[in-house]
């Protein structure tokens, strides 16, 4: 009988937690986007994986750089370690809720004279253990291990948005850069196409034909394409610089050929709500 009063006083207990339960507070949200008739309202998934989306853009070369984002990237792996952190401190507050077992133990060896069968070296040990464990019967642990589950859930929810955040300034980078290298190409083409209008301009201006203006424009122009291709070739080297950041590279271990444009750039809907 006292077994189970204690059992029923310990179960009665268990269910007097400190503090009220957290309830989430209502928030009013329109039915649908009133400026474009028929758009209903959104449903949030952000704890939805998503995949591999960069797989849109059709491009070996991006489809081989993002998987490594998410296992060499420097910020990522700082985001990491704080959500293994917010897991280990719930656990260590978990532990608490059961009992602590201690063992403790020494030995000794110590010799005997004489020459008798009882004399000689002999070892004896002593060994000591404990248990403690302090009921939660207020529920102090366990709105602490509340607290620190959604500490947890908070973190891993950071650590998927910086994944995602990370893997997008890739995908916008790497189309920077061939956008870039299409820039380069026509640049190439535009220089070698001032280099002959000038030296045509400079043989008419030889043979008395074509005056120093026309030499002076024909020079100016070439001038300032080909410091638009140094420009260009600038730029293409900052892309590739902050590519190899984000795949967890130094700068002079990467280096990205040159290719050509992206062409399957998904369009976004001209009216869609940010």
């Amino acid at each position: 009988m006292k077994r189970v009063l204690i059992l029923t006083l310990s179960t009665a207990l268990s269910g007097c937690m400190v503090g009220p339960d957290y309830k989430q507070p209502p928030m009013a949200a329109p039915a649908a986007y009133k400026e474009a008739p028929g758009w209903v309202q959104a449903q949030p998934a952000d704890a939805i994986p998503k995949g591999e989306w960069w797989a849109v853009f059709n491009d070996p070369e991006l489809n081989q750089l993002e998987p490594l984002v998410a296992i060499n990237n420097q910020t990522l792996a700082a985001d990491y370690a704080a959500f293994e952190q917010a897991e280990a401190i719930t656990d260590e507050v978990r532990g608490q809720l059961f009992p602590t077992i201690g063992l403790t133990g020494s030995a000794t060896r110590a010799g005997t004279g004489g020459s008798g069968a009882g004399s000689g070296p002999h070892t004896s040990g002593t060994f000591e253990g404990s248990v403690s464990w302090s009921p939660d019967i207020w529920g102090k642990i366990r709105r602490q291990i509340q607290v620190n589950n959604a500490a947890a859930q908070a973190s891993a929810a950071d650590l998927a948005n910086a994944t995602l955040s990370e893997q997008s300034l890739l995908a916008t980078d790497y189309v920077d850069l061939r956008g870039s290298d299409a820039q380069i190409n026509l640049l190439q083409q535009t220089v070698a196409a001032y280099q002959r209008s000038l030296q045509i301009t400079q043989n008419q201006f030889n043979a008395g034909v074509a005056t120093p203006l026309d030499v002076i424009t024909a020079r100016t122009q070439l001038e300032g394409a080909q410091a638009q291709l140094i420009s260009a070739g600038e730029a293409r080297a900052q892309y590739e610089h902050a590519i190899a950041v984000l795949v967890g590279h130094a700068p002079a271990d990467l280096s990205l050929p040159a290719g050509p444009q992206i062409a399957n750039v998904p369009e976004i809907p001209v009216g869609v709500p940010s």
